[in-house]
């Protein structure tokens, strides 16, 4: 009966929200109409205006009061028509995420251009503030507008890094390595809780990658008209986040045909050299960003186009640092290592019981195994002393970077507008390493898609509603470097024919590509919301709903390497009982990887590309109550229902049986658990009283 209930519930919000979005991007302006004695006017016309353009109108009640929601951040002016007489205030107002409230009363004729021809129009005076403290909501909220985020000097121009601006939350940390995450997006924890805690959305639409819980497609800073970032105390309309609910506007076009390039340059010759590289080889560094924006209208005050495009491009090496074994340990010379002992793990018993040493800690030359010495042979020697990161030098990187988006917003009517924007990020990254085909030498492709579709309708002087559908793909292909093949021969030799293992040696780090190595992650989002929204009086009540949909595939293939993996641990050859990690346990690795006596062995892989997918649904309603004049009420209901995770394909594994040296089939008869079958897991949030502030 539950279950009906959810699937009820589930299909009622899915079809409240077909090919619709959530609106995250909105403003609001409220205010109030007064006469000379400070009474409200009713039944007063008050026009919205950006420019010369009318983009809303209402009629004030009877109080004088009035309210312009779902805005696009701008700069508005207003405009009063009360007994024939019109009135537009000089001041322009901008309008973001924090509600703006403005008082309109009739004196002071130096503030006020009046448009009516009556000698005794009166004119208007406007006060407008955004105060620091929001009085008119709990929530933790900040908005960053386009010229702050255009004109800070960010590192990399990543506008991620606005967000440690925020209290609550730690200084970013930049993904250093590029072939995992070419974007470099910034790490960080919000009120205490981990990355994947956070959201991220463009335009309103969904938009986390979720292999790594990562911003999928980071907007570039020219196409950026506001960034808003909520912390903590979010509205009900806010979900499917914990730590911080981040979104971007994009920047429209105007009537005025308006652009901005700029150009950064920087090269070897204007940095310094890395105090820890002690080659004296050229470092190449060279580093271009460069971009820029246009905008205009393709139809006057109907239909505005905007553009915005920027480059990073890299050349040059990459500081690297790597542990390789000293030339004594190469020849299985392992005297000079105080307190070690060597166990031969060919002898004794399978226990480990009864081994005998190698005398004076040397292991033979006819027991090093000809794989490993193949391996050593192509290892660099160290540059620098001791036994660990003992090997500084550079391997070679290439980055290059561009991300573009489009933006075309139509004026339907005075009550209807829309707009669609589409985004691409393309970046290809080509790493090498100092080790050569034995280092972590890769190629990545990334190319990022994000599209977003809105259309808002008013709804007679007091209502608003706003449809919206989004789309977002992130794409990340890994693969080896090119023309790193020097061991095709010996890997045949030793039968290896599909590649380098990959080899990990417990103190030194590991040889050979990584197990993800090559790799296509691959998630596409679908998102539709509707938001409805409608102004009686004192209460602002707002409703709607939200379905996303995401599908990911191309995830590692576990525990080991596509290719095989060796994992060389201290136990083969330490003395029976000896306690992991201690202080000569990497030699003992060292020697068990020169003897050929891994501690774990194997190789995994699929028949099909390994994949999940889910659904997330959610609906809400709030209702904002401006009682009197410095007390405002929140009250807001959220629910959330998270269909069980599940694949797209299934019987895609294989397990192997060394016993019978069979492979079996994982068909579901062998133990595979169907998670179509387990209760929705669904999430009920109720604020009777979700936000009070007075001011």
């Amino acid at each position: 009966m539950n279950r009906l209930v959810f699937a009820s519930i589930n299909l009622l919000v899915i079809l409240l929200s077909a090919s619709l979005a959530f609106s995250q991007t909105a403003g609001r302006l409220t205010g109030k109409v007064l006469n000379a004695s400070g009474q409200g006017v009713g039944q007063a016309q008050v026009r919205l205006k950006k420019g010369p353009e009318v983009v809303q109108r209402t009629t004030t009640s009877a109080d004088g009061s009035f309210s312009f929601d779902d805005l696009p951040p701008e700069y508005y002016s207003v405009e009063i028509e009360s007994n024939g007489k019109s009135h537009t205030s000089l001041q322009s107002l901008e309008v973001n995420k924090t509600p703006v409230h403005v008082e309109l009363s009739f004196s002071d004729q130096s503030s006020v251009t009046t448009t009516a021809t009556s000698s005794s129009a009166e004119p208007v005076v406007l006060t407008a503030s955004s105060p620091t403290i929001q009085a008119s909501s709990a929530e933790v909220a900040r908005s960053y507008e386009t010229r702050t985020v255009r004109s800070l000097p960010l590192i990399d121009r990543q506008n991620q890094d606005l967000i440690s601006l925020m209290p609550g939350v730690t200084p970013p940390v930049i993904t250093e390595d590029r072939i995992v995450d070419p974007q470099r997006s910034r790490l960080y924890n919000v009120n205490g809780l981990p990355e994947y805690a956070n959201a991220y959305y463009q335009d309103g639409s969904y938009g986390v990658e979720r292999f790594s819980g990562r911003q999928s497609r980071i907007q570039p800073n020219t196409s950026v008209q506001q960034l808003d970032v909520r912390t903590s105390n979010y509205n009900a309309e806010q979900g499917l986040a914990g730590g911080a609910h981040v979104n971007t506007t994009s920047r429209p076009g105007t009537n005025a045909v308006h652009g901005s390039a700029f150009l950064l340059h920087s090269n070897d010759f204007l940095t310094t050299r890395s105090p820890v590289n002690f080659s004296t080889a050229d470092p190449g560094f060279n580093t271009n960003q460069f971009g820029g924006s246009l905008g205009g209208p393709l139809a006057k005050d109907k239909t505005f186009w905007f553009m915005g495009y920027e480059a990073y491009l890299r050349r040059g090496s990459l500081l690297q640092i790597d542990t390789v074994p000293t030339a004594n340990l190469r020849a299985g010379n392992f005297d000079q290592i105080s307190g070690l002992a060597l166990y031969n793990p060919g002898t004794g018993l399978g226990s480990g019981m009864n081994r005998t040493p190698f005398g004076n800690n040397r292991i033979p030359q006819a027991s090093i195994n000809p794989f490993a010495q193949s391996i050593l042979n192509s290892l660099p020697l160290p540059n620098q002393p001791g036994s660990a990161n003992n090997l500084v030098g550079s391997g070679m990187l290439r980055d290059d970077q561009h991300r573009m988006d489009g933006k075309i917003d139509h004026r339907f009517s005075e009550k209807s507008t829309g707009f669609f924007r589409y985004g691409f990020t393309t970046d290809s990254v080509n790493r090498l390493s100092q080790l050569g085909a034995l280092g972590n030498s890769a190629d990545a492709e990334m190319r990022n898609h994000s599209a977003v579709a809105s259309f808002t309708q008013g709804i007679g002087q007091t209502g608003i509603m706003e449809a919206r559908v989004g789309f977002s793909r992130y794409r990340n292909a890994i693969s080896p470097s090119t023309g790193l093949t020097s061991f095709d021969s010996d890997l045949s030799r030793f039968g290896f024919p599909s590649g380098l293992p990959e080899i990990t040696v417990a103190g030194f780090g590991s040889y050979g590509l990584p197990g993800n190595y090559p790799s296509k992650a691959v998630n596409n989002n679908w998102d539709a919301a509707l938001n409805g929204g409608f102004h009686n009086g004192m209460h602002y009540l707002k409703a709607g709903a939200q379905v996303v949909m995401t599908r990911a595939s191309g995830f590692d293939s576990g525990a080991f390497s596509p290719r095989g993996s060796f994992q060389f641990g201290s136990g083969a050859t330490s003395a029976p009982g000896a306690p992991v990690g201690s202080l000569n346990s990497p030699y003992n690795a060292f020697a068990s990887f020169l003897l050929g006596a891994p501690s774990t062995s194997g190789s995994s892989t699929f028949q099909t590309t390994p994949t999940y997918q889910q659904t997330l649904t959610s609906g809400y309603v709030t209702d904002t109550i401006n009682w009197r004049k410095n007390i405002h009420i929140e009250l807001g209901m959220r629910y959330d229902v998270f269909s069980p995770l599940r694949t797209r394909f299934d019987n895609s594994a294989v397990t192997f049986n060394p016993t019978t040296n069979q492979l079996t089939s994982n068909n579901g008869s062998s133990g595979n658990y169907d998670l179509n079958n387990f209760s929705p897991r669904v999430g009920l949030v109720i604020r009777p009283i979700e936000r009070i502030a007075i001011r």
